[in-house]
C-alpha cells in the first residue's frame, strides 16, 4: 500500500526538510499516512502563513504571505478555499492582498469577525501558490503574542497540513543614558540585564529597548522564549554582558537529547521567491548563534555582546557534549612498518568565532629515534614518539 511522505527526504528516512515560519530550514518528523486500498489517493497541501517579520511594535504594520504548496501533487481536482482568522488588535488592510491578473481567486474580508477568506485557489503541481498581504497592528495591551489561525474547507481530494503563525507585539522601554563609566540597563520585564563595563561607550549614550512577551517552551520542543531589541545601532569598545533569566520559560530537566538553551542574533535579508501563482518578496529572518554559557541551576543564560541588535534566547541547539575518549586504530606504513595514530580534541569556539584545531600524533618511527616533539617553549612534550601541534605566536625581544 502506498505512503504519503513529506518532500526532500534526508539520509535519515525519519526526517525531511520544510520551510518554517521564520524562513529557516528546520528538521521535523515526517508524518506518513497509509492509504487504504480502494479509497483513492489525496493530495497533501502544506498551508502556511509566513510573517515577513514575526515581531513588530504596536501601531506598526506587518506583512505576511499565505503560502499553499502541494507536497505530493497526486491529482489537483478542485480549487481550494482558505480563511485566516485574526485576533483582536490585528486587522487586514483591505485590497492589499496581491494576486496575478489571470487568477480567478475571490478575496473577501469581514472586519466584524476579522476573517479573511481566499476562495477558488487553483493549485499547480509545479510549485507553491503565494499571496502577500498587509496587516495593521493595534493590540489593546502590550507586550503580547497574537496567533493568526488558518481554517481550511474540508475536501475529499486534499489533506491539509496547516501551520499557523504568531505575531509578537512589543512595547518600547523608557530611555536610559549610559556613560563612559559604565551602567546597567534592564528590559524584558526584568528578564534581561545588560551590564556595561567602563569605557564600553566613548561618550554618554541614550539607549532604548523594546520588550516582547515571554513565550514558555513546552518540554521537548524548540523555540524562542525571550526576544529583545536595543537601540541605537552601535558597537562597543568592550563587550557588554547580557544575562537572560530563563526560569519558568525553559525546563532544563525536560529538554530532549541534543537540546540546549542558546542566544541568537537576529537580522534580516530580502529575498524573492517566485511561486507558481504570485511572486512573494520576503524579508528572511536570519539567526546567528552568539557564544553563551548556561547555568542550569540558576536558569541564567550569559553572553558577551559586541553591538546592539535584535536577540532571541530559547532552545534550538545541541547541548554541550562531555569529552569522551574514542578509539582510533591508526595505520601502519607498508614499507617501513612504522605505526602512526592521531587523536583530535574537540574544543569550543572562541568569542570571535575562531575554533582552535588541537590534536596529538604518535609515530613509532619517531619513538625508535628517541624523538620527543615539544608542545611549546619550556615543555618536554607529551611523550616519546608523540607530538602535539600547539598553535601559538611567539615574540622574542633581544637586548642590544
Amino acid at each position: 500500500m502506498p505512503w504519503i511522505h513529506d518532500r526532500e527526504p534526508t539520509d535519515n528516512p525519519a526526517y525531511s526538510r520544510i520551510l518554517d515560519d521564520n524562513h529557516m530550514m528546520a528538521m521535523m518528523p515526517v508524518i506518513g499516512r497509509q492509504l487504504a486500498s480502494g479509497q483513492g489517493t489525496a493530495t497533501v497541501v502544506q498551508v502556511s502563513n509566513l510573517l515577513v517579520e514575526d515581531h513588530v511594535l504596536n501601531g506598526q504594520a506587518a506583512v505576511a504571505t499565505l503560502l499553499l504548496e502541494p507536497i505530493n501533487a497526486i491529482l489537483l481536482r478542485a480549487p481550494v478555499t482558505v480563511s485566516l482568522n485574526f485576533p483582536l488588535g490585528v486587522d487586514y488592510v483591505v485590497g492589499s492582498m496581491s494576486q496575478p491578473s489571470t487568477a480567478s481567486t475571490h478575496i473577501s474580508y469581514n472586519p466584524a469577525t476579522r476573517q479573511l477568506s481566499v476562495a477558488n485557489i487553483h493549485l499547480n503541481p509545479g510549485g507553491p501558490t503565494a499571496y502577500t498581504y498587509r496587516l495593521t497592528v493595534n493590540a489593546p495591551t502590550t507586550p503580547v503574542n497574537l496567533e493568526i489561525h488558518i481554517q481550511t474547507t474540508a475536501s475529499a481530494h486534499y489533506e491539509y497540513r496547516v501551520r499557523p503563525s504568531v505575531l509578537r507585539v512589543g512595547q518600547s522601554m523608557p530611555p536610559q543614558t549610559i556613560t563612559p563609566s559604565g551602567g546597567v540597563y534592564m528590559l524584558g520585564q526584568g528578564r534581561v540585564t545588560l551590564t556595561f563595563p567602563p569605557n564600553a561607550v566613548a561618550r554618554s549614550t541614550t539607549i532604548t529597548g523594546v520588550e516582547y512577551a515571554d513565550s514558555p517552551i513546552e518540554p521537548g520542543q524548540i523555540g524562542h522564549a525571550v526576544l529583545f531589541e536595543v537601540f541605537p545601532a552601535m558597537t562597543f569598545k568592550y563587550p557588554v554582558t547580557a544575562q537572560i533569566d530563563l526560569r519558568g520559560l525553559v525546563i532544563t530537566e525536560s529538554l530532549a537529547p541534543g537540546q540546549w538553551p542558546r542566544l541568537d542574533h537576529v537580522h534580516t535579508q530580502p529575498i524573492t521567491r517566485v511561486a507558481t501563482v504570485g511572486i512573494a518578496t520576503e524579508i528572511a529572518q536570519l539567526r546567528d548563534e552568539v557564544p553563551a554559557t548556561f547555568d542550569a541551576a540558576a536558569g541564567m543564560l550569559t553572553a558577551q555582546l559586541t553591538h546592539f541588535s535584535t536577540y532571541e534566547a530559547g532552545v534550538n541547539h545541541t547541548a554541550p557534549v562531555p569529552w569522551k575518549f574514542e578509539t582510533n586504530l591508526g595505520s601502519v606504513n607498508a614499507f617501513r612498518g612504522a605505526a602512526t595514530v592521531g587523536y583530535a580534541f574537540n574544543v569550543p569556539k572562541m568569542q570571535d568565532g575562531l575554533q582552535p584545531a588541537l590534536s596529538v600524533q604518535y609515530s613509532s618511527a619517531a619513538a625508535d629515534q628517541g624523538t620527543t616533539n615539544s608542545a611549546g617553549p619550556g615543555s618536554d612534550g607529551p611523550g616519546l614518539g608523540w607530538s602535539f601541534d600547539n598553535p601559538q605566536v611567539t615574540r622574542r625581544v633581544k637586548a642590544e
